[in-house]
């Protein structure tokens, strides 16, 4: 205000000034999540506390020995400067049963300064060593004293990883903080004596707090022997809480809207016996739906949690005809012949239609059906979609209907139906579009 009465000019650059602070100070810091979002615990409803050790590498075989008398699993931080020191010491980790989180290659805390393409080598310096090794890698990044770079996150997203950011961290001085510790926490411990060790892993008998494994914790793997997609990461993360949260979400007027819409389609198209072809069948929303109507149903889905979790739900109800692949939409070898292929959802996460329409259309029998919903434009999707790319790290591809028309058209397609539904204003709007077309016979 004073500023702005005795230099009125200069008041306006105040604001941009202080924005410019913000995002280059705090954009360094991980825990503000200006550049992207990190995972600091897992559900309060996990079985336990989750153990990350920091320590020097020449401690850790020295940690081995103390860990396995206790009976307590941990993560261990691990650089790849410690690999190249000491390459029997992934071996020797991992033989006790413990999990691995990458940081940077040499542990240095200066990403915020550096320039990008150092930060990248930086990042998958770690993983590109875990690599040559030949054992499993991590999917966990822990930045080092939780700064961070702008490139640190889609550096991440290419080797489907996620930041790790805990809210805990003891360094061995004092009590160990579990008064402040509750089910779910990740605590980052960086001292390697053993007497606190033991102190710690007393105090969290004491509470009821059961050390377990990170990726128990976080409901998510940490360990992975493949690199992949980003969106095969996401969702392998969110596989143990997604029929959770979309139980929650059940209400949403586009949700319930897409439901009504295909259970009333599948119940005139499906008959007994018919093989229908399900690409990208998450947990089995509509998987389920499928089999209990006789259908012969091969389901793909890229995510292995989610085809998982799939795999569970349908199994303790047996009786179904039913035959799980994991793969991605385009690319799966699932043969042919199929009288009806379903997607719900799905399409919007391949940028070429043309491309998966026309290896849909090979899968089709003569005078076959695809059946699909997906991301309709339109001024409010773009939100939703923004919304999902802070989220994902991928951009969602919305389609109009003419659009659509004219890509089924393309593919050989006669588009019999299309409807749009969730969020309508009378005749107008809906975030998603339910299409029905038939292969020629």
């Amino acid at each position: 205000m004073l500023v702005a009465l005795l230099a009125p000019r200069w008041a306006a650059t105040l604001p941009l000034a202080a924005a410019l602070a913000v995002a280059a100070l705090g954009g360094a810091w991980a825990r503000t999540r200006l550049l992207g979002p990190a995972v600091a615990r897992g559900s309060p409803a996990a079985p336990g506390v989750a153990i990350l050790l920091d320590v020097p590498a020449a401690a850790v075989r020295h940690l081995l020995v103390e860990l396995e008398r206790a009976g307590v699993p941990a993560a261990f931080v691990i650089r790849a400067a410690d690999l190249a020191r000491d390459p029997e010491l992934l071996p020797a980790i991992l033989a006790g049963g413990h999990e691995l989180v990458a940081s940077t290659a040499d542990g240095a805390p200066t990403l915020p300064w550096a320039a990008p393409r150092a930060v990248r080598e930086r990042v998958l310096g770690t993983f590109r060593a875990l690599e040559r090794l030949g054992g499993p890698t991590t999917r966990a990044y822990l930045p080092p004293r939780g700064l961070t770079h702008w490139c640190v996150r889609p550096t991440l997203l290419e080797l489907g990883a996620f930041l790790l950011l805990p809210r805990r961290r003891w360094g061995g001085r004092g009590r160990a903080p579990v008064e402040r510790l509750g089910r779910g926490d990740v605590l980052l411990v960086s001292t390697a004596e053993a007497a606190a060790l033991a102190e710690l892993a007393a105090a969290l008998g004491a509470r009821g707090l059961a050390p377990r494994p990170l990726s128990v914790v976080l409901e998510r793997p940490v360990l992975s022997d493949r690199a992949v997609s980003p969106v095969a990461a996401f969702y392998d993360g969110l596989a143990a809480r997604y029929d959770a949260e979309q139980a929650r979400a059940g209400a949403s007027p586009a949700r319930t809207a897409e439901a009504t819409l295909i259970e009333a389609w599948l119940a005139e198209l499906v008959r007994p016996g018919m093989r229908v072809l399900e690409l990208g069948a998450g947990t089995g929303r509509f998987t389920e739906r499928l089999a209990a109507r006789g259908a012969r149903v091969t389901a793909v889905e890229l995510s292995r949690e989610m085809l998982a979790r799939l795999r569970d739900r349908l199994e303790r109800r047996g009786g179904f005809d039913l035959t799980l692949v994991e793969g991605d939409l385009v690319e799966v070898e699932v043969g042919g012949d199929y009288a009806l292929i379903c997607s719900f959802s799905a399409f919007e996460y391949v940028a070429d239609l043309d491309r998966l329409l026309a290896a849909v259309t090979a899968r089709l029998a003569p005078g076959g059906q695809l059946l699909f919903t997906t991301a309709r434009r339109g001024p409010l999707r773009a939100f939703v979609q923004l919304g999902n790319a802070l989220r994902q790290g991928v951009w969602l591809t919305a389609r109009s209907e003419p659009e659509l028309r004219a890509a089924l058209a393309r593919a050989g397609l006669a588009c019999e139906r299309i409807k749009s539904a969730g969020l309508k204003l009378g005749r107008h709007g809906g975030l998603i579009l339910a299409v029905l077309a038939r292969k020629a016979g």
